[in-house]
């Protein structure tokens, strides 16, 4: 891949949900941030700037990568979980279809909180605006669709720019959960397959995370859910590292 000159530095965007966001461990100890720290050791002359943005849902994806190419990142990594097949998401069409648009209106409307009294009736208002957000009720995806949506979203990214993407599916099933989100671990490695047949068609690198941390048994989660604890996110990170190291060496190095 070809580093930008500008202070030799990488700026990686990871799109991901509540694991990507560090829920329950802090974002500092999160996998986007370990990652860099330990691409930065092993390449001490770049510098990596991680930056984190929500997947609410593969319907999104296509829109919010061509949110993020508009900031030139060097590399994105997407994590894809299973969950978006099981359930159903109520979720901001706006962020949906023009994220870049609902990041700059929650951009501007922190500032205005920031700036008013918590008890005055401003203050009050903005308290009350989801109710006043559009909303669109995205049903489970099918595997097939989950696929093709992914693979329209970085065949674009693939064809609008120099970008470099990591798949990553989803992140194993804990046996242990009470979650019942996650019907099976049967769908976890379905929607797995078809990431990973993504990434041979595109020639994409795809993180296997699903079988990796599957055989770590119960280790690796927060008890009761199918989120990593610290010990998965550093497990993984080293895994993650890896693959965004070569493509920092890029081919033949």
């Amino acid at each position: 891949m070809k580093i930008r000159k500008h202070g030799r530095s990488i700026r990686i965007i990871f799109l991901g949900q509540c694991i990507a966001a560090g829920y329950g461990i802090d974002d500092v100890n999160a996998y986007p941030k370990l990652v860099c720290r330990l691409l930065a050791a092993q390449f001490p002359g770049l510098s990596f700037q991680p930056d984190f943005r929500p997947l609410l849902h593969p319907v999104g994806l296509k829109a919010l990568l061509r949110s993020c190419l508009s900031s030139a990142p060097d590399i994105i990594f997407i994590s894809l979980p299973a969950i978006f097949a099981s359930v159903p998401f109520r979720l901001n069409s706006l962020y949906l279809a023009a994220p870049d648009v609902m990041n700059l209106a929650r951009s501007f409307v922190r500032k205005i909180e920031a700036s008013v009294r918590k008890d005055s009736a401003l203050a009050r208002a903005f308290r009350k605006r989801s109710a006043f957000v559009p909303t669109v009720v995205c049903a489970p995806v099918s595997p097939d669709e989950y696929e093709r949506l992914v693979e329209d979203a970085v065949r674009f990214c693939q064809q609008t720019s120099a970008c470099r993407v990591v798949l990553m599916g989803p992140g194993g099933f804990n046996v242990d959960t009470g979650n019942e989100e996650l019907k099976s671990p049967e769908m976890c490695s379905v929607i797995n397959q078809a990431i990973l047949r993504v990434g041979g068609r595109l020639d994409v690198p795809v993180i296997n995370a699903h079988d990796w941390m599957t055989d770590q048994g119960g280790k690796v989660f927060s008890p009761g859910n199918h989120r990593w604890n610290q010990l998965g996110h550093e497990i993984m990170a080293r895994e993650i590292q890896a693959v965004i190291g070569a493509e920092v060496r890029g081919p033949g190095a």
